[in-house]
């Protein structure tokens, strides 16, 4: 389903929807944790999608938190293009292309087909993924290998300037407080992270 770009969230009435917003909040507050405590954290999505529009992911954005690079998992290792954006935490994020395997070339390099384009029963055009595509969800071996060099590369770096960004953390005023409210009877600033499942679990 196409979602616009005037409503990031989507069609909220649909259940995987909401549990797709629900995955976005989630990650949006441990990515605030995790700067908050220093933690070097990456996250991965298709270059297509609208993560970065979204509320929450916006909210991240707004606080000076984050970075990002665009790379094709093709270039890894992938069985395909499949072009990503990384999300991190860290500045060096922007140098993970330099640690490809190889270069991608679409017209000589076999690919497997991900979508199947036809029209639905009433005559529209609509896209499916094919039956090859979940073949192409797991990471190539040579990308776990670049963001090991990448880490072992900058692992200094990160030190110093995660005190800094715990600093701007501080002065965005960047609260993890709300990951408390269901326990203390508080009003959740953050329905949409379903929290109490959560703390229920712990």
């Amino acid at each position: 389903m196409l979602v616009p770009i005037q409503s990031p969230p989507g069609d909220t009435s649909r259940a995987y929807v909401r549990k797709a917003n629900l995955m976005v909040a989630r990650c949006v507050l441990l990515a605030m944790l995790f700067a908050a405590k220093g933690v070097l954290w990456f996250l991965e999505n298709p270059r297509a999608s609208l993560l970065e529009a979204h509320p929450r992911m916006q909210f991240l954005i707004a606080k000076g938190l984050i970075f990002k690079v665009s790379l094709r998992l093709g270039d890894f290792g992938a069985p395909c293009e499949k072009h990503t954006w990384i999300y991190s935490s860290h500045p060096c994020i922007v140098d993970l292309p330099n640690y490809a395997t190889r270069k991608f070339n679409p017209q000589t390099d076999k690919s497997v087909e991900t979508r199947i384009i036809g029209l639905t029963r009433d005559g529209k055009i609509g896209v499916w993924g094919s039956p090859a595509l979940k073949g192409t969800q797991e990471y190539p071996i040579g990308f776990g290998r670049a963001v090991l060099q990448l880490f072992r590369h900058n692992r200094r770096r990160p030190r110093l300037d995660l005190k800094k960004l715990r600093a701007r953390v501080r002065k965005a005023n960047v609260s993890t407080d709300s990951l408390l409210v269901a326990a203390n009877g508080e009003q959740d600033e953050w329905p949409d992270a379903g929290l109490e499942a959560v703390l229920g679990e712990l």
